[in-house]
């Protein structure tokens, strides 16, 4: 599940992972709609 972060209260400016529940990783293609989502986020 992708969550957008960083309009908390306590300005949080970074996240720690517990690496034992992470279930997969993969690559974001640049044409994808999460890339696309998480450009205009950034903007």
């Amino acid at each position: 599940m992708l969550v957008k972060r960083g309009k908390e209260l306590h300005g949080p400016d970074r996240m720690y992972l517990n690496a034992s529940q992470i279930i997969f990783v993969e690559p974001v293609g640049p044409n994808s709609k999460v890339a696309q989502l998480i450009e205009e986020a950034n903007r």
